[in-house]
């Protein structure tokens, strides 16, 4: 503006273009300061960010990616967490195969911590990002570790170390004595330490860094019927009684229940009113019917059994189905009796039908996918589990639209489904546990379904690399009852698996039907690999004197990753990037010792 225009504007237009050029040249200046502000912290964290109270302002982002790795390797090596002066190393991954372990109880999330202190005043939109730079620099912002915490695998893990410590509570209840006359037994509190408000204490010092120990505390659980408030109980049952006997009907067969063997029916309750009353108790009166009435009733359904021949299926077995008892529907039999006061009641039934059907066209299936492992070095035992867990689900027919569940059928993991022990070290104690070797299967079957081009939902990798499932990235852990591995049969039709073990090769095969569905996946790219700590030595009087036993090797650190890519016939394409963190991991060996009051020691030995 020339000086003429200026001088014939009135003094309120001068002020109003006076404002203006100095709003223009404010943001002209801001604009300025915030490019000389960005080049001075390239690369590096914005002043006055702290970091677990330390301020990192100013660092380079390499030297803040080696702060974060000092902390994940710090709290690797695990927190205590201690009843009366009994601790527990919790490890940031817990052990359940004496080769292998199942998974991660906590770890750091690297990236997201690093996001969240390097992009501080760089992530957000244009005035975001000034506005968080300048308020920084008058009131520092502090950060925390971004931790992953699994609350409900950490709290069985503790759970079970310290179950030693728990005692259930017991209500106020009923027995007969010898007389056939209703007796009370007298309640007591239960015990057991507060596992939640210890799992609350160990995200904080996990998120600050904390490595002191957390102590639990013991809480009582106090009963809800008491003894003192139940009066008359022979008198209550004398009106409860009165239409005995009753008689049980099912089509031509009677069972009769006189007044004093239905009195070990009885129990007792609180009604709404918060009062203590005399009840049938549902939990007894199904125990009666499952032991007097069901096992003489029910029939076994048959599963179909199938064979692969010659690239074609057959069933050698067809399914049967078969009968139980309808316990919900035969207590409501029996209550209705008892409020319209009548002594003949109806057994309901209830057909069970399996749930492995055969299909129409089975004998066309063709190979969906394969999924193969080995396991070269494994000891006896776990070659056992690992044969018994491939037989438990060959033959196994999944039905389309249903999702898959590995433990759920695994079944029972244990010593009559023909498991072998092996020793594992849960905290700094030797224990045997059932089923080690069983990830071999998880791992062999997750290959298999990414190869048959089925969509994975649920699926950890192990916490530490593992020679049986190298390359690292495609494998898979389980564990009863976390974690499992899952996936869905979204193909329209059912699929067969099938297993096979020879030598040291584990090879499992989906037959089912083509749907034109289009499969790719990469070979994993692994990186980060971080050196592990010396040989850990655990002294303990479950072996001989002088003998060793290694139950964990020596793994080295890394990170892993491949892509999983569908298209379907429709067009619609999925893509998958599974992701695997893994700890380094020390040697950890066992030498037994004669037993005596000194303490077990531990011992790291550089080798």
């Amino acid at each position: 503006m020339t000086k003429s225009k200026l001088k014939q504007l009135s003094p309120k237009q001068k002020k109003l273009a006076l404002l203006a050029a100095s709003l223009v040249l404010s943001i002209f200046v801001l604009l300025i300061a915030n490019l000389v502000y960005e080049k001075v912290y390239y690369g590096r964290v914005y002043p006055k960010l702290r970091f677990l109270d330390r301020n990192v302002g100013g660092i380079s982002a390499d030297d803040f990616r080696k702060l974060l790795e000092e902390q994940s390797l710090n709290l690797d090596q695990g927190l205590n967490i201690c009843l009366e002066g009994d601790c527990l190393n919790l490890k940031s991954s817990t052990s359940t195969d004496p080769q292998e372990l199942s998974t991660d109880l906590f770890k750091v999330n690297q990236a997201e911590s690093f996001e969240q202190v390097f992009n501080y005043g760089r992530s957000g939109d244009f005035g975001q990002n000034i506005w968080d730079r300048v308020s920084a620099l008058f009131w520092a912002k502090s950060f925390g570790l971004s931790i992953q915490l699994d609350r409900e695998t950490v709290k069985a893990v503790l759970s079970d170390y310290f179950s030693y410590s728990h005692k259930a509570v017991r209500e106020a209840g009923l027995e007969l004595d010898a007389n056939s006359q209703l007796t009370l037994t007298a309640e007591s509190a239960g015990q057991e330490p507060d596992y939640d408000q210890a799992l609350d204490q160990l995200g904080a010092n996990l998120l600050s860094g904390d490595r002191a120990n957390i102590n639990l505390q013991i809480k009582n659980i106090e009963p809800k019927i008491y003894q003192a408030n139940v009066f008359n109980i022979n008198e209550q049952a004398e009106k409860l009684l009165t239409k005995f006997p009753i008689t049980w009907h099912y089509q031509d067969r009677t069972w009769v229940v006189k007044a004093n063997q239905a009195k070990s029916w009885l129990g007792l309750g609180l009604n709404r009113n918060a009062q203590v009353e005399l009840i049938w108790d549902k939990n007894k009166l199904q125990n009666y019917l499952t032991e007097s009435l069901n096992k003489d009733i029910a029939i076994a359904h048959r599963d179909p059994k199938f064979t692969v021949n010659s690239g074609k299926v057959y069933i050698e077995e067809s399914a049967q189905d078969g009968l139980e008892l309808d316990y919900e529907q035969t207590l409501l039999n029996f209550f209705t009796a008892q409020a319209q006061g009548l002594s003949d009641i109806n057994i309901a039934t209830r057909s069970t039908t399996s749930q492995v059907k055969g299909i129409d066209g089975l004998e066309q299936l063709e190979i969906i996918g394969i999924g193969t492992s080995t396991f070269n070095g494994s000891p006896n035992n776990r070659r056992t589990n690992i044969k018994v867990g491939a037989s438990a689900i060959n033959g196994v027919l999944i039905k389309a639209g249903e999702e898959f569940s590995l433990i759920k059928a695994l079944g029972e993991i244990d010593g009559p489904a023909g498991y072998l022990p092996e020793l594992v070290i849960k905290g700094d104690k030797t224990v045997p546990e059932y089923g080690g070797g069983l990830c071999q299967i998880g791992t062999t079957l997750f290959r298999a379904v990414v190869d048959s081009g089925l969509p994975v939902t649920a699926r950890r990798n192990h916490s530490y690399r593992v020679s049986y499932y190298e390359p690292a990235g495609t494998d898979a852990t389980i564990y009863d009852p976390q974690p499992d591995f899952k996936f869905m049969n979204d193909t329209g039709n059912a699929i067969l698996l099938q297993t096979k073990i020879t030598g040291d090769k584990a090879v499992f095969t989906f037959w089912g039907k083509r749907d034109g569905r289009k499969v790719s996946y990469t070979k994993p790219t692994i990186y980060n690999i971080v050196k592990p700590q010396p040989t850990k030595i655990i002294e303990t009087t479950d072996l001989k004197p002088g003998e060793k036993k290694c139950t964990e090797k020596a793994h080295n650190g890394a990170d892993a990753y491949f892509d999983y890519q569908v298209i379907y016939p429709s067009g619609e394409e999925k893509k998958v990037r599974f992701n695997s963190h893994y700890v380094p991991w020390r040697e950890v060996c066992l030498v037994g010792v004669a037993a005596s009051s000194t303490p077990a020691l531990e011992v790291s030995v550089i080798e």
